[in-house]
């Protein structure tokens, strides 16, 4: 199962994302106002190897609809059914039931996503409930959830059924059936059933039912038809579409069997997977973000001004005795100006400055759509913006800037701590590696909660 969750905290200006994956992410993108770009993650976090749970932090998000996409791959599906497809001598079995009885046959069947079939036909109705199994399959773990289905139909109106699962350990001993309720099967018509569920603690094998338990009424006719077919059993708690090792490719998509086919288990394998959330991010003030090292980021109370300019690379020259000039294109550069940012007080000022004071990019983000850049300074004056006395003056910070491409790099630095401050709060290193699960999200501030 894979998924997605973005959740935006418009106090600290990101967004938090949960990927839970079943193969290795290579990376996380982002779409918004601004463009395209990779989410930058802390050092050893992407690629993020296997299946389980990935969590990162988007300190770059803009204002409004910030879109991402997680790409994965390759992903693996196993389909523990060893035999799919029945034919003559497979293990696959009916019972019919109390007082019934009747004939089966394996073949072609038509509507099903596999080749082969089991056919029952009752010669005598039973009394009581009937089934089919497809035999038993190894590959279950213990305690996790597991998902199986089959597809059938009836050849009567007002028929039902439900998936039933016997389990295993690893002695064969049978730990019992576990099954839901009925579901109505309509006459002459394909239908998949299913159900998932966690395996007992011991289960090593599962056989799955196409079981028929319920009142007379629902019980086949004389010479009523059941056709089975199409077993899918995954450990996983998600029930996906079927496969099995005969299952035609696709261009991103292959399919193989284990071993001999319709005698062994069969895999799936997607080559490129991609999933996609969203979140929408309310910035009520600007930020001055650092984009490698967030800590450092601050929001403002506000931009009183805003100019920016871009120069023309392009040279005209102007011969003598020619009326038209001779020129040479040129794109334009950069982005460049002044912006300035209202502070309350002079030592918010100095404080804004420090966000400059460590030679790192920094970006813009507000809430005017397509103003937001990274950007350097040149020059940070200061000055009086109302003057009001000694502690209700206002000052303004003039920000002297050209924008420059987005910085690279891995997320860095300590993020919402000091080593002052732990060595006063944990009592000893247990305590930390308990609660973070690398030494890069305790830098990060990505507690293991």
């Amino acid at each position: 199962m894979t998924s997605l969750i973005a959740t935006p905290d418009n106090e600290t200006g990101s967004v938090a994302l949960s990927i839970t994956k079943t193969a290795d992410v290579t990376k996380v993108v982002r779409m918004n106002a601004n463009g395209i770009e990779e989410v930058r993650a802390s050092t050893g976090q992407l690629p993020s190897i296997g299946a389980g749970t990935l969590i990162l932090t988007d300190y770059e998000g803009s204002h409004g609809l910030n879109t991402y996409n997680v790409y994965m791959g390759p992903e693996v599906r196993t389909n523990l059914s060893t035999n799919p497809s029945p034919t003559t001598g497979t293990t696959w079995s009916t019972s019919y039931g109390a007082g019934g009885a009747g004939t089966v046959s394996y073949g072609a069947v038509a509507g099903f996503p596999s080749a082969n079939g089991s056919t029952s036909t009752f010669t005598t109705p039973p009394a009581a409930g009937w089934n089919i199994q497809t035999g038993v399959f190894s590959g279950v773990v213990g305690g996790q959830p597991i998902t199986g289905s089959l597809y059938g139909k009836h050849s009567w109106a007002g028929g039902t059924a439900c998936l039933t699962f016997q389990f295993f350990d690893a002695a064969n001993v049978s730990l019992g059936y576990f099954g839901v309720e009925q579901q109505a099967i309509p006459a002459n018509t394909v239908t998949r059933i299913s159900q998932t569920i966690t395996a007992p603690a011991t289960a090593t094998k599962a056989a799955i039912f196409w079981d028929a338990q319920g009142p007379p009424s629902t019980q086949p006719p004389v010479n009523g038809v059941v056709v089975i077919g199409a077993p899918l059993l995954e450990v996983t708690p998600v029930l996906g579409a079927y496969f099995d090792g005969s299952t035609p490719a696709s261009t991103d998509i292959t399919y193989a069997w284990t071993g001999t086919a319709n005698a062994s288990t069969s895999t799936q394998t997607i080559l490129n997977v991609m999933i996609t959330g969203s979140a929408t991010l309310d910035l009520d003030k600007p930020w001055l973000s650092v984009p490698v090292m967030p800590q450092y980021s601050e929001q403002v109370d506000s931009i009183t001004a805003f100019g920016a300019g871009r120069e023309a690379n392009t040279t005209v020259h102007r011969p003598l005795g020619r009326a038209d000039s001779l020129v040479v294109m040129g794109k334009l550069g950069d982005r460049t100006g002044s912006l300035e940012v209202f502070c309350n007080s002079y030592t918010e000022a100095r404080k804004l400055e420090r966000i400059f004071e460590r030679g790192e990019v920094v970006q813009l983000r507000q809430r005017v759509e397509s103003m937001d850049m990274y950007f350097t300074v040149t020059s940070i004056p200061v000055s009086p913006y109302s003057v009001q006395g000694e502690t209700a003056t206002r000052w303004a910070m003039v920000l002297n800037y050209v924008e420059v491409r987005r910085p690279i790099g891995n997320l860095a630095g300590a993020l919402g701590w000091t080593f002052t401050e732990m060595a006063s709060s944990a009592v000893s290193f247990d305590v930390i590696s308990q609660s973070y699960l690398t030494f890069d999200a305790l830098t990060l501030g990505d507690a293991n909660v």
